[in-house]
């Protein structure tokens, strides 16, 4: 999906209805909360567009996702899940999590999924929280001249319904989501943001929160920005390990939104 570009809305002071709330890399220990930038720029490339995903990196999406994970597991007759195994179902695609805790067959896995999203659909889509200091990272990053798009796990339809509802959705150019099928993965879904936005992949960065962001990033090769306040990703180092393992170009690591600008400010030249 084609999203509208202005920036005079979304504001994060006033979101409609939401909350506010390569390889090889050698690190230092620093004080935690810093930003960590490595090299001045990616090779010769410049950044000029920029992909976020959105469970755990735009929005903190936690009690509604888990809200319809309990009710889908009620309704399929599968054991309660931990609070751990519960937040596990947060941004990766719910059928392959569900084999993978369950050890259940693609069929009912994807029987079950469609489940979560008939419950996910009826409100707890809504139950959603802007993280602090996102819409004004995004209006900088516009303001900057880079083009902004999303790709995520979450069905398209869903992720774009949520996105206008807390008023982020005209800060994006691209938005794109999983298909109904949940046939594409988070690099054939990233690759097709990166390819309506106009730029080549080396010229995008991915900002993600989690292990599938990164290795999605590395499917479709673009350079990678981890962030630590999401559900995956607890500390840089795990970043790091990640893009060693799959000789991922990183572009830094950011414990907050607004670092999200600094490193692309740093990369754009």
């Amino acid at each position: 999906m084609t999203a509208s570009g202005s920036s005079e809305h979304g504001s994060g002071g006033s979101a409609r209805g939401c909350l506010l709330g390569n390889a090889g890399y050698v690190s230092s220990l620093q004080p935690a909360g810093m930003i960590r930038h490595f090299g001045k720029k990616y090779g010769d490339m410049m950044i000029n567009s920029v992909v976020f995903d959105l469970d755990g990196t735009l929005l903190d999406t936690s009690e509604g996702v888990i809200s319809s994970v309990k009710k889908m597991l009620e309704r399929c007759g599968l054991p309660e899940a931990t609070d751990e195994q519960l937040r596990g179902f947060i941004g990766p695609p719910i059928n392959k999590r569900l084999i993978q805790l369950y050890g259940i067959s693609e069929e009912d896995a994807f029987s079950y999924m469609n489940i979560f999203r008939d419950e996910y659909i009826r409100g707890d889509l809504y139950k959603a929280v802007i993280y602090p200091g996102m819409a004004e990272t995004l209006r900088r990053l516009r303001e900057d001249g880079l083009r902004i798009g999303v790709a995520t796990y979450k069905r398209e339809d869903q992720a774009t319904a949520l996105l206008a509802h807390c008023g982020l959705a005209p800060l994006f150019d691209v938005i794109h989501g999983a298909d109904a099928d949940a046939k594409l993965t988070k690099a054939d879904v990233l690759a097709l943001t990166v390819k309506e936005l106009g730029f080549h992949a080396e010229n995008t960065a991915m900002v993600g929160d989690s292990t599938n962001d990164a290795v999605g990033a590395a499917g479709a090769g673009t350079p990678f920005i981890g962030v630590t306040y999401g559900f995956g990703f607890s500390c840089d180092e795990d970043i790091i390990s990640v893009c060693n393992s799959e000789a991922l170009p990183l572009l830094g690591c950011s414990p907050d939104c607004p670092g999200i600008a600094d490193i692309v400010e740093r990369n754009r030249g």
